[in-house]
């Protein structure tokens, strides 16, 4: 019996001794955002969209814009933030410690679509952007939300683009 209670007592000290040696916060997690950062240029396209078809017939709609990209406060926290001149000038969110990297759902605004002006325009969850290894290259999905006139359009408008970097 003494030694069942003696393997208790080294079993219980060893348990303390793991627990207060490894301390109570996790190890936080860094990304090496370097490379991202730059001035991209290129061009969104509006890929086929049954809400604005419906409204507007075929679309074959694609408009230039720059990207500028920077890390923000902080170089290792997996985000990164791109200002599209396009989208009014808006900072975009985008999460690279993610893959794709995912864009966080934001209201942009007003954006002109040719002569079509889209208002209360909000980019959706499920937009990514794709960098190629060098970080020269990237791919844009977005899918976005918006309202034509009266008429509220669900987040199914999607603008593909594909920027390299200057």
């Amino acid at each position: 019996m003494k030694r069942n209670k003696l393997f208790l007592i080294g079993a219980v000290v060893a348990a303390l001794t793991t627990i207060f040696s490894t301390g109570c916060t996790p190890e936080e997690t860094t990304y090496d955002e370097t490379g991202y950062p730059g001035t991209y240029v290129g061009y969104h396209r509006l890929v086929d969209s049954a809400s604005l078809s419906a409204l507007l017939g075929d679309i074959d709609y694609s408009f230039y814009d720059t990207l500028v990209v920077t890390n923000g406060t902080s170089t290792t926290d997996g985000k990164i933030y791109a200002k599209s001149s396009y989208l009014g000038g808006n900072t975009i969110e985008i999460d690279v410690s993610t893959s794709p990297a995912a864009i966080t759902p934001k209201v942009i605004g007003t954006i002109q679509v040719d002569a079509t002006t889209l208002t209360d325009t909000k980019i959706g969850s499920g937009s990514t952007a794709t960098w190629d290894a060098s970080k020269n290259n990237v791919a844009v999905k977005i899918t976005a939300g918006a309202t034509y006139g009266v008429i509220v359009l669900p987040p199914s408008i999607k603008l593909w683009g594909d920027f390299v970097k200057q």
